[in-house]
């Protein structure tokens, strides 16, 4: 009896263990879509800054930058 009992108890702790892993899964989980929405929400914002710029906007940051280094 003292096998099966032994048995019974590493079964549980593994249960245990299982769960927490799976809750651990779950928080990374929820953590890496967060990340993806935010980081496509900002690429889509810079999209969409870059196509309201006008079309010299290289020349504008040439002369920005210039300005930049000169002060």
């Amino acid at each position: 009896m003292s096998d099966f009992r032994n048995l019974m108890i590493d079964m549980t702790k593994l249960q245990s263990d299982n769960a927490k892993a799976q809750a651990k899964h779950n928080k990374f989980q929820e953590g890496k879509q967060k990340f993806f929405d935010d980081f496509n929400k900002d690429r889509h914002d810079s999209d969409a800054e870059e196509l309201s710029r006008p079309l010299d906007w290289q020349e504008q940051q040439a002369r920005d930058i210039e300005e930049m280094e000169n002060e």
